[in-house]
């Protein structure tokens, strides 16, 4: 123990001083890190244990690296949309892919949804017939046609399914959010799909469990089954005894299956990556244009076929090199651009906004800027409403109503740091301009939440049990629900406080 009291510390040491681990707050277990440390620990515990296991191995792998690229980008947008929301994007495509529930023309049972799609490109239009019987006497131009229709439209188009499912949820949410329902107000914030980065995000979802599923389900097991025979083949003249002999083309089939693998996960940002972030970048655009979705969608589409039809015909000549490039390169460049959409639409900017691939990667060097203030506005504003700056992609804390006297109830969605002003109240009460309530957290507890008056007006505070105090500048109120700020004719109750 050290007993000096230099520099106004304390004498000796605390036991949190000396073990720092025993000083982790509840909320860490909310935070991004610490899911991220969970997962890298049990993925590498099924690493290590699957060393004789190379169905677990596949697996294993699969999953780290496909979902690390999610992360990657969700971290890379700095996105609003939550991470289980994006696990229910990779769950659902899953679903999609390999649950029995549809009849498929040809094929016995029940098939998943996914074949009954391919079907359509690939049998019912001559998707796969093109590349024996194509209209072209080059063999490689009947090839690229065959590969534009049975892998880049069918796949790509097929990306776009959770895209719109989740669109039609928000939608739904959206609506009961303006019906007064505060949980579906908190969770239509929390996958927002008019939001750019929110779409982006959930056709790059949709295409990582797209590689994961084909991959490990379909293109390694395939690549073992052919590699058995010659492994088994081989081993029988060897002259090793049988279980040696059987040990060692096990061991083949598996690098087998491990050397298919490898590859498609790292070419995933360059391929089905890049080919998701075309596709959704045409729904981005048909929502901002609506009148104009079937050229935004269309020459999407054509796009990202176009490049993957290309892949698929050139994959082992060196023609895919370029390729390669044009895959990573536009993947950057819709990043870069759906990011500035996203300041364009009224939403907090991002780390990362411009119209290139370097102002992208530009980061600021200067001081940090000053808080900024939002306007108070209903989650759904009327068309001619101008637009309002929304808070940043952090979590939603709350909710509050917003009423002036005579006026219509409006709901406004609460985050940390976030400034509430009430510019439109203002519109028939000056005094108004001076209100600024600030949503804040106690230094000690991060998880207590409050709302500070910050504006040079004093309000009223009334707790959830009628009990009433001057809240004077700087002086703070528990968020609870229940609770209201009052000043003048404006009311502000807080009707949910989100706990999670």
């Amino acid at each position: 123990m050290v007993n000096s009291t230099e520099n106004g510390l304390s004498d000796g040491y605390t036991r949190h001083e000396l073990y720092p681990w025993l000083n982790v707050r509840a909320s860490f277990a909310e935070s991004r890190s610490f899911w991220l440390l969970v997962g890298v620990v049990v993925l590498s515990g099924l690493l290590f244990t699957a060393r004789d296991a190379p169905a677990v191995l596949v697996n294993s792998l699969a999953g780290v690296v496909l979902v690390g690229y999610v992360v990657a980008l969700h971290v890379f947008l700095r996105s609003s949309m939550t991470l289980a929301a994006l696990f229910g994007v990779f769950l659902l495509v899953i679903v999609l892919m390999t649950v029995p529930l549809v009849p498929v023309p040809g094929e016995k049972g029940l098939q998943a949804p996914m074949w009954l799609w391919f079907w359509f490109w690939r049998d019912f239009l001559p998707g796969n017939a093109l590349a024996q019987h194509g209209p072209f006497p080059q063999a490689w131009l009947n090839s690229f046609l065959s590969n534009f229709l049975s892998a880049g439209v069918a796949e790509d188009t097929f990306k776009l399914a959770p895209v719109g499912i989740f669109i039609l949820l928000s939608q739904w949410l959206r609506r009961r959010a303006d019906q007064g329902n505060v949980s579906a107000a908190v969770w239509a914030a929390r996958f927002d799909m008019s939001r750019p980065t929110t779409v982006l995000m959930t056709a790059f979802a949709a295409a990582a469990a797209f590689v994961y599923v084909e991959t490990v389900y379909l293109y390694v097991p395939q690549a073992q089954a052919n590699a058995a025979p010659i492994a088994l083949q081989a081993m029988a003249g060897s002259g090793i005894d049988p279980d040696t002999a059987t040990a060692i083309a096990r061991g083949f089939v598996g690098y087998k299956g491990v050397e298919l693998l490898v590859p498609r996960l790292l070419s995933f940002l360059m391929g089905h990556g890049a080919y998701a972030a075309i596709v959704a970048y045409g729904v981005i655009l048909a929502q901002r244009r609506p009148k104009q979705w079937p050229i935004a969608l269309g020459s999407a589409v054509l796009l990202s076929a176009f490049v993957h039809g290309s892949w698929n015909t050139f994959a082992n000549l060196l023609l895919i090199l370029p390729i390669s490039f044009a895959g990573g390169y536009i993947l950057l460049a819709i990043c870069a651009r759906v990011a500035g959409l996203d300041h364009e639409s009224g939403y907090a900017p991002a780390e990362i906004v411009g119209e290139s691939i370097v102002s992208a990667r530009r980061r600021a060097t200067s001081a940090p800027p000053a808080p900024e203030v939002y306007q108070a506005r209903p989650l759904l504003p009327a068309a001619a409403e101008p637009l309002a700056l929304q808070p940043p992609p952090s979590q939603v804390v709350g909710a509050l109503t917003v009423q002036l006297k005579g006026s219509r109830p409006r709901t406004v969605l609460l985050q940390r740091a976030a400034v509430l002003t009430f510019t439109e109240e203002a519109k028939s009460d000056p005094t108004l301009e001076a209100v600024l309530i600030e949503v804040v957290a106690d230094p000690n507890n991060p998880r207590r939440l409050g709302l500070r008056n910050v504006g040079s007006l004093s309000l009223l505070a009334t707790a959830p049990d009628g009990r009433q105090v001057e809240l004077a500048t700087g002086r703070t109120m528990n968020l609870v629900t229940g609770a209201r700020i009052s000043a003048g004719a404006l009311d502000c109750d807080v009707v949910a406080v989100d706990s999670d």
